[in-house]
């Protein structure tokens, strides 16, 4: 299965059975039980474009996910940041980064949309694109 295909499933799963009974079925128990209510959205917005199979193309990015907000819906699903390239316009920046799969070798290049409204504490992270 291709990797875009995997995250699709994970992505389905999420959307279909909740944070809670994906946690409990998932084999490294994410999301965190811990998780705060806005990163839970967080996951549904992403996850549902995701199911609707954007993110992996420059023209389909995901959009209303700050930079930390996909890195933790990437989290997830059982994937890490390797490295980013963001490529800017005064109102948004376009973010591509490339995420392994834990355990594996398996890349996946995700396009990520982050506009000046995506922040910190709606749906996600750190304003103009920036990563830390």
């Amino acid at each position: 299965m291709p990797v875009s295909g995997f995250l699709r499933f994970k992505a389905a799963r999420f959307l279909a059975e909740g944070h809670d009974l994906y946690r409990r079925t998932d084999a490294l128990r994410q999301p965190p039980e811990d998780t705060s209510a806005e990163d839970l959205a967080l996951f549904r917005v992403g996850f549902a474009q995701i199911a609707e199979e954007r993110g992996f193309l420059r023209a389909t990015p995901l959009e209303h996910l700050s930079a930390r907000g996909l890195d933790l819906l990437m989290q997830v699903a059982h994937f890490e940041p390797l490295r980013h390239q963001a490529t800017g316009r005064a109102e948004f920046v376009l973010d591509a980064v490339v995420f392994r799969q834990r355990g594996s070798e398996r890349e996946v290049v995700v396009f990520n949309r982050v506009s000046a409204t995506d922040h910190d504490g709606d749906a996600g992270g750190e304003g103009e694109g920036a990563r830390g």
